[in-house]
Parts: structure tokens; sequence; C-alpha cells
């Protein structure tokens, strides 16, 4: 089955949005847009930044409830505001409401402990199968995003002048969150997040990094704001981690020696390059290419990958002197290259030629982790990433680690999430130091979230129908080992965009419980207590229950058979997956 998502629902989305808006708020429309400004738009936030709590998802969150509540009929604290009573006139989302309203009090009902003894009349396995059918299309991550909003223009109003003049104020953003300057101020304060607390394993500086993408998805809940920005600042601290973690092992040799042969061959066919003079003196020297290429493997080996080295240890302020990256000078050159040192562009090729050979291992690794226990020559690399100068004019502009993290990232834009996270787990233990694996490793969470995200933009801009579910975080897929980490990140993710389809029907219903369990724990212990004196008594939760289609329920005076099979599609997702997805998802609720 199929369901054309595209990407119309956002734009309707932003339209009702800036109706809203101007409605409202009436002066926001006449703002000039140049006084909003950068600064004042990052000073702005969703979060309360003392309990790290996205306040305006929490409001969000029950608004959604109290809607749910609302068609079930379930007392609730406080009626429906006039906003929410407006989204319910029109009669698809109603329908919906009233639809996911009464399945998803089933999962409630199922997951609360309290309500142990309606668990065996319920079938969650096929209660959240009908979550999912019922979240397929559009319908439920756009009213997760508009009550979003509604409490958003309630708690957070200053957010407002940016939203809607977004048409010129998303450049002013971009230009400034993606300058040279900027891009290395976060990278650098990332990176000391990730070295400050490399052995705590609940810190991936997620706070951070949501807090930002919660404001870059209000102003394009695309992703591509926030994917461009967060993931240029993210590339480029990996970018810098792996550059300074590379060890000596038999596979980076073996891709350091055919990268610099592929290179050096390349130049020695081109008239016009502006090595062909060092590299012809090379092979003049030495006796050959091949030659040429063993030497300066040999070289990159003793002065980069034999000296083990620490990222705990390392000053981030090195991003910009750039020490780390350019280690060959005259005292790190041994006397066999001592003929070449007077060329004028023999250390700025040497540094150069180490970038491509650094990339050119991270880019075999990444597209052939599936086949890594032998080096495959015939899978090298040979992309634009192995062109010399593109470091060395990177080196002049202050901007070599962002350079080698758009290789790292535009290598990653090919691939699916869940291969990009794999593609890691398996290349980290085999070309970085141990020293530092624990440390990347921690980016990895990250990483696949930023594929998840750009893998939906690709689809909101694509006019091809997408499968059903295509959206859905693949917990069956990820390494057990990531999976409550990568959760730990989403837990922080706003409706700012459509994260509500990364989780799906059940899963969101699954987080949103946490709203209803005091309520429904009152209702449980008001009927327990009246039964006590009134024994007869009708229990309005199994009315409820035996009021369900029968495929949710199971019907113990029914002379069906199956009926009575309890363990017929009785089973929760969250009881039949393996402990890792467990843990993961009660970090959600």
């Amino acid at each position: 089955m199929t369901t054309k998502i595209g990407g119309k629902f956002l734009e309707d989305f932003q339209i009702w949005r800036d109706n809203k808006i101007a409605k409202q708020f009436p002066d926001i429309p006449k703002l000039s847009a140049e006084t909003l400004t950068v600064s004042n738009f990052l000073a702005v936030s969703t979060f309360d930044v003392n309990t790290k709590i996205d306040i305006v998802k929490d409001r969000a969150q029950k608004y959604f409830v109290a809607i749910l509540n609302y068609y079930n009929q379930v007392q609730d604290e406080s009626p429906l505001n006039d906003d929410i009573l407006e989204l319910l006139k029109d009669e698809k989302t109603a329908q919906f409401y009233r639809e996911y309203a009464k399945v998803w009090l089933l999962q409630v009902l199922y997951h609360t402990d309290e309500a142990i003894e309606y668990k065996s009349f319920i079938r969650c396995g096929e209660v959240e199968n009908e979550l999912n059918n019922l979240t397929i299309g559009s319908m439920m991550t756009k009213q997760s995003m508009m009550l979003y909003f509604i409490a958003l223009k309630e708690l957070v109003p200053q957010m407002l002048p940016f939203i809607y003049h977004r048409g010129t104020f998303n450049a002013k953003v971009r230009t400034a969150l993606l300058d040279i300057n900027g891009t290395q101020t976060v990278a650098v304060q990332y990176t000391r997040a990730l070295v400050d607390n490399v052995n705590n394993s609940n810190e991936f500086d997620q706070f951070k990094i949501m807090e930002l993408k919660s404001k870059l998805d209000l102003l394009n809940p695309t992703y591509r704001l926030s994917n461009d920005i967060i993931g240029n600042n993210v590339f480029t601290a990996l970018a810098f981690c792996m550059s300074n973690s590379f060890q000596s092992s038999s596979l980076n040799k073996a891709i350091y020696y055919q990268t610099i042969l592929k290179v050096l061959k390349r130049i020695l066919k081109n008239p016009g390059n502006q090595f062909l003079d060092l590299v012809n003196s090379f092979v003049k020297t030495f006796g050959d290419v091949i030659k040429v290429s063993e030497n300066i493997t040999q070289l990159f080996n003793k002065v980069t990958l034999e000296s083990k080295k620490s990222l705990k240890n390392l000053h981030v302020l090195t991003y910009a002197t750039k020490a780390t990256v350019l280690p060959f000078k005259a005292a790190t050159v041994d006397s066999t290259f001592e003929p070449f040192k007077p060329h004028p562009l023999f250390y700025k090729f040497l540094n150069g030629l180490l970038c491509a050979c650094q990339i050119g291992t991270i880019a075999y690794c990444l597209y052939n982790h599936e086949s890594m226990k032998e080096f495959d020559v015939t899978k090298l690399y040979a992309g634009k990433a192995l062109f010399v100068h593109e470091y060395i004019d990177a080196v002049a502009s202050n901007r070599i680690y962002i350079r080698m993290g758009e290789f790292i990232r535009e290598i990653t834009k090919t691939m699916n999430p869940v291969s990009v996270a794999k593609a890691f787990q398996i290349m980290i233990p085999r070309v970085v130091d141990e020293t530092s694996r624990t440390l990347i490793s921690k980016l990895i969470p990250t990483l696949y979230v930023l594929s998840e995200d750009f893998s939906a933009f690709t689809s909101f801009t694509s006019p091809k129908i997408q499968k059903r579910g295509s959206f859905v975080i693949s917990l069956d897929e990820l390494d057990p080992k990531i999976i409550r980490d990568v959760f730990l990140l989403y837990q922080k993710a706003s409706f700012s965009g459509p994260l509500a389809l990364n989780l799906g029907g059940s899963l969101f219903g699954f987080s949103i419980r946490k709203y209803i369990r005091d309520t429904l724990v009152n209702l449980i212990t008001t009927l327990q207590n009246a039964r006590k004196s009134y024994p007869d008594i009708p229990d309005l939760i199994i009315s409820f229950i035996k009021s369900q289609p029968t495929p949710y329920r199971i019907d113990y005076d029914s002379e069906d058979i199956n009926q009575l099979d309890y363990t017929v599609s009785s089973e929760s997702f969250y009881e039949s997956s393996n402990q890792y997805i467990q843990k993961a998802l009660d970090t959600l609720g």
C-alpha cells in the first residue's frame, strides 16, 4: 500500500499559520523584516533552560490528548479552547480524532499497570496496527504541528515575527550560521561537549542540538534549513575528530597507498596540473610512481598514523590553527624528502594529499561497509574529494574541516539512514585509534537523525509516491546498541517540524499516554471503590472495550474459538521487542 505524502501538507500548514498570525497579531505583518536579527532569534527558545524540556511541545501534546479525551468522553481538567475547536470544525480532522481516540485509549489501557485487569481483553498488536493505519497519511503530522503552533503563540509569541517574515529572514539565518566563524564556533562547542561527556552514556549534547533544530524547523518545516546548518556543524566536528584519530592499521595503510597512487597517476596524466613539476621530481628521485607512493605512504604512516593521539587531550582551538590537519613541515619530513623541501608547493601538496587520503578512507568505508573483511582496490573511492587543491584552497580560506565535513556529508546523502549508522559503527573500530573510538561513536545517533531528516526533506520535495511507513524509524533494522541513543535525541525533538512522521501512529500514541495516566488511574480507583459498595454497578471501562470492533478485543463469550486464542495479535510492539528497543521506548514516555 502506498500513500502520497509529498510536501503539500507542509505548504498548507504554513499558509494556515501565516493567516493565524496575521489575524491574531496584526502588528506583525506591518513589522519591517530588517529589524529582525539573528542574535535575537537565537535568544528565543521553546525550551525551559533549567528542565531542558520543550514547554511548547509539552503543552501541544496535552492539547492532543485533550482532544482525544473529548471524543472519548473522558473528563478533562480544562475545556478545549477556541483555536482547537476551530480545528475540529473540519470534518476530516474531526473524523481522524474520533477514530484515533477510541483505538488509542485501548493502547493506553493495555500499557497502564493499574489497568492490568483489563489487559487480557485487548489485542494490543491489532490495536497498534490500526493506529499506524490511521496515520499513514499526513493528518496526524499536520495536526501535531498545528497544535504546536497554537501552544507556541501562547507561550513564546516572540518567535512569531521570525516565522511570519521567514521569506527574508531565513537567508539571514543561513548566512550567519553557515559563516566560517559561526560554523567553527558551534563545532568547537559541540566537540567540547562530547569530550566533556565522553563517558556519560546519556549525553550527546542533544539539548543544544534539538533546541536549535526546533527553532530552525519553525522557519522551514521541510527540515532543509536545520539539516543544512546542524549538518554543517556536526560533519565539521566529525571531520575534525576523525582526521586526528586514524590508527596504524593494514586497512588504513592500504587505502592510503592506493589513494596516493591514484592521485599521482592522475596528476601525471594532466599536463596543466599545478603539481606536475613536483610529482615528476618525485618520480625522478624514487624511480617510478609506485615507489613514490610507497615512500609517501611510509611518511604518512610515521607522522600521522603511528603517533597515538587522544582527542580528549587535543585543544579544540586547533579548529582555528589548523595545526592538526597540517602536520607536515620541515621538522616532520624526514631526510628522504630533503631535496623537495625548497619547492614552494611541497608542504601544501603533502598536507592536501593527506586530507585526500583521510576522506578517501572514510569514503571507502562508507560505500563498502558491508564487505570490509579484505581491502578491494577495485572499490577505491575516486571522486572529487581526491583533488588535492580542494584542501589547499580550504586551508587558504580557513575552512579545512568544514570542507572535509562537506565531502563526508555528500557521501552520506546517497545512503539510507540505517546504512549511515551501520557504516560508521563498522568503520570506527577498523580505522579509528582506540583512544578516540568512544568519543567519535557518540556522533552516530546524531548522524542517523540528520540522515533521517535529509531523507524526509528529499521526499517532501519529490513528486514520487512514498511507500507506507517509509518515514517511520526502522527500529528492527537499527543496531540495538544505538537505538536508545537515537531515542534520547528524539525525546528532545519538537513538533515544529513533521516529527510525527518518524514515530508513526503507534509510537506517537505510546509517547503521549503519560498525559492521561492520572485521569485513568483516578477513574479506575473510583470504579473499584464504587464496586465495593455496589457490586452490580456496570464497569464503564469493560463496557468501552466491548463496544470496540472485534479485531481489537477478546470476547470470552464468543463461540468462535479464535476469539479465545489470547496469543493472536495480543502482544504490543513493546512486549514483542528486544530489551534494547524496550529501553529506547522507555525514553518516550
